[in-house]
Formats: C-alpha cells, structure tokens, sequence
C-alpha cells in the first residue's frame, strides 16, 4: 500500500484512482485467451462453401446447334425433341406414340441453358443405374452425350460426360432442376398449350369453312386479298386478328386416349391458319370444331400440315398431331365465318388525294388549280370523306349484285385522266339505336357491287340533298 502510494504522489494522481500496470505476463495470457475464443466462434460458424467453378463440361457447346434430343430413361422409356420447320418451334414424340405434339421453346431452351452452364468440377466414381441418357443432335451428327443421374447427395446429383462406347469422360454436378424436367410426368408438361404454334405475324391464309360456306383469305404483297366467296380487299386487322386470337388462346387439356377420337363427331366447323417454313414449304394449322363436352367446353382435332409434303397415303403430311382437346366454346365461336367480317369497314382505300373528279348522276365536278371542287367544294369533300376515311357501323355482303332504290344517288370517283377508280350508289338508311326506346340514327347507306355499308351521319337528309343538286340533268 504504501508503494502505491509513493507511485501515485510521483505521477501526481490521488492515491485512490491509481491502477498499477500489467505485467505482461498477465496480458500474454488475455491475448492467448481472446484467440482462443475468436478460433471457437470461426470454427463452429455456418459458413457457404464458395466453389470454384471448373471447365465446361461441354467443349465449344452452343446450344444453336441442337437440332434434337433424344431422352433415354433407365426403364426404356424414350423421347425425342426436335426442330420444326418453323424458327422457334420444337415437336416432340413420347413413348411408343409416334404423334408429334408441340412443345414450348422456353421449356427446351431452358434445358439447353442449364446443360451449357455446367462445369466439370466433380470426382465421383459411384454408378448411375438409374440415369438418363440424352444425346444432343447437331445437323451433322451426335453433338454429346450426357448421363443425368436422379440419385442426389447432400442435395446435388451429377451429370456424367460419355463417349462413344459409353464410358464416363467427366462428371459435373447438379441441381435438382435439370434431372426433374426428365421426369416422365415433367417432359409431358414441355407440351404447349396454345393454339397457334407459330408467332401470329407469321401467318399468311386464312380459311373459315362451316359446311359448304365459309370464307378464304390470303396474303398478297403487303395487303390481304379475300378469294371466296368473293375476290375483294380484306381488312388486314381483321385477319390478322384471328391469328393473335388464337395464339392468345390456351387448350383446357389434352385428350390423347382412343375414346376421345372415336367420340369426336363430324366437325361443326374448320379454321385452317397457314404460313411458310424456312425453305418456302407450306405449313398449315387444322382447328375442327367438334361436339360439346357440356354446356362451355367443346372438342377441337388440331392437326399441323406439311402442304407441300404427302405422307404414304398420298394426303398432305402430318407435322404433328392430329390431338384431340378440349377448349372453351367460346373460344372459336366467337371467330366469325361472316365473309363481311373480314371486309374493310371504308367503302375505298384510297387517299382522298387520289381523287380528281367526283361525278354525281350526269355530272362532273373537277378540282381546280387550288386544289378546290368550286363552289361544291364542302358537299364534295363531305362526300370523299364518307366514302374513304369514316368507318361503317354495319359491313353486309349480298347475296348478288345490290339493287338500289329509286331515291338513290350514283357517285363516280375519277382519278387523273378521268379514270374511274371507285362508284357506289348512296341512300338514307337509319341504325337502330342501342338505347332501348329511343328513336333510330339517321345513316348513309353506302354499295360498292355487292358489299353494303351503313355510315352513321347526323344530318344524313341534307347531305343526300346537297349531293343530288350537283346533278344538273335532273
């Protein structure tokens, strides 16, 4: 105590606040200690294994390259995958059934991604009876073969590298997720369930048939031409629309037993949609409408057509199916079969500029030098916007060549030269209201040969009259 004290006065701190240093003896032993604990708490933390990934198992693999699959399981059970004529769309065959089903390309892509991505880091000489052998199929030859074992460790599986005589070259490990898209029940679900294999902008023919009538459309160009029951310009938005409807458009399920076609009645009615394969071949999508199922779901056969191949019968290739499912009533019934459906809602499809003339009856009105029709000008361009830029609210084809009203007006579009370009007769019509009670919307009733369109205007009656007094010869 006294010693403290002595050193407390020298240091010049009140004796009963001074610590005496520590010897280092005693601070080696709180360092040992403190390392000690800090090598108990490293050792029994739950730490991630980072692995360092090793070569591919796969030299130079793209996955462009595939052209098909072939899935082998340990029981026998085979399946193939393979490229369709079409870019981005795969067929597949399972089992004994030789019938081709189209698969989703996301479903094969995403195999391929997860093959391409694996690496050779594992040594594991256990046996895999239980694999599955998938051969990779360039267009010249096998690219690869691979064994993917179902049997997991600690929660990884292997996929073995083969050679030719079947023997393992290197392994590389897995997740669970490549070896369940093999499951037999897994690669049934690779089946697409949309109606329309192939992007709807693809599509080039449209046919709609129920029974002896229906209606045929075809790409020409740029445009989309109608050939029967008529040959006339179709709506290219109306056609194309029944090729988005139907890619839009999802099968309910599938019914592949024998029950199923046997019950499948005469079709009610056939949608076939067309395009063309990447060597100009024609490809053909085959919709029948068959029997109810109950009151909302019908059976539909669904075939896809080689046009331009024969199969040893002589008839048109099969592609894939033909499937029998079952889809939404509503689906395909709300696809009309009206030719006037797929008619373009303008009586002409010209720009107003294209016109030079407008004759009424007898006589002629020119555009001027201003660009002008004189003193007609506002009935003129009254009447060259009705027939070319308003839309109808009803599109009616007749059954022959319309027959007018004595009432009715004749109009003649001239171009340059005096050409004609387009006639139609015009008339007051009326459109019923929706309003229940209220009374019908006055209308302009517009005839190009044998289509009949009806145009909603306000004052239709003054029109009609202003139209009729350019004609001086009545």
């Amino acid at each position: 105590m006294l010693a403290a004290a002595c050193a407390a006065i020298v240091h010049g701190l009140p004796a009963a606040s001074y610590t005496p240093p520590m010897s280092r003896a005693s601070a080696l032993i709180w360092v040992v200690l403190a390392a000690i604990l800090g090598g108990l708490v490293w050792w029994t933390t739950v730490r991630g294994v980072v692995e360092v990934p090793g070569s591919a198992l796969l030299d130079a693999f793209a996955t462009s390259d595939v052209r098909r699959i072939r899935v082998t399981a340990p029981d026998g059970g085979a399946a193939a995958i393979e490229r369709g004529p079409l870019d981005g769309l795969w067929l597949m065959t399972l089992g004994q059934n030789q019938t081709s089903v189209v698969v989703e390309a996301s479903r094969v892509q995403g195999f391929l991604r997860l093959v391409a991505e694996l690496r050779a880091s594992v040594t594991d000489p256990r046996p895999m009876p239980k694999a599955a052998i998938v051969e990779l199929i360039g267009a010249s030859g096998t690219l690869a073969t691979i064994a993917i074992d179902p049997e997991f460790l600690a929660g990884k599986g292997r996929v073995a590298l083969l050679n030719e005589a079947g023997q393992v070259i290197r392994v590389a490990a897995t997740s669970e997720d490549l070896s369940a898209l093999l499951r037999p029940d897994a690669l049934s679900e690779w089946r697409s369930k949309a109606l329309l294999g192939w992007a709807p902008e693809r599509s080039s023919s449209l046919l709609i048939r129920r029974g002896d009538t229906g209606v045929s459309i075809a790409r020409v160009g740029t445009g989309w031409l109608m050939s029967a029951p008529l040959q006339l310009k179709a709506d290219p938005g109306a056609v194309q629309g029944v090729s988005l409807w139907l890619a839009n458009t999802t099968v309910d399920r599938f019914l592949d037993d024998a029950g199923a076609t046997e019950s499948f009645a005469t079709s009610v009615r056939t949608i076939v949609v067309g395009t063309e394969s990447l060597d100009r071949r024609r490809i053909e999508l085959r919709i029948e409408l068959g029997p109810e199922v109950d009151a909302r779901s019908s059976l539909v056969r669904i075939t896809g057509v080689d046009r331009d191949s024969v199969s040893g019968s002589g008839a048109a290739k099969a592609l894939w199916g033909p499937t029998i499912a079952v889809v939404q009533t509503s689906v395909l019934t709300g696809l009309s079969d009206d030719p006037a459906s797929y008619l373009p809602k303008t009586s002409f499809d010209f720009p107003t500029a294209d016109v030079a003339a407008l004759r009424v009856g007898s006589s002629t009105v020119s555009r001027g030098s201003d660009g002008n029709f004189g003193p007609n000008d506002a009935t003129v361009r009254a009447a060259l916007k009705l027939l070319t830029e308003v839309p109808a609210a009803s599109v009616t084809l007749l059954p022959g060549p319309g027959g007018a009203a004595a009432e009715a007006t004749r109009v003649t579009l001239l171009g340059l030269g005096g050409a004609t370009i387009g006639a139609a007769t015009v008339e007051f019509d009326s459109i019923a209201s929706r309003t229940e009670g209220a009374p019908s919307m006055p209308a302009i009733r517009v005839t190009v040969d044998r289509v009949q369109r009806v145009i909603a205007m306000e004052r239709a009656r003054e029109f009609l009259a202003a139209l009729k007094s350019i004609d001086d010869s009545k």
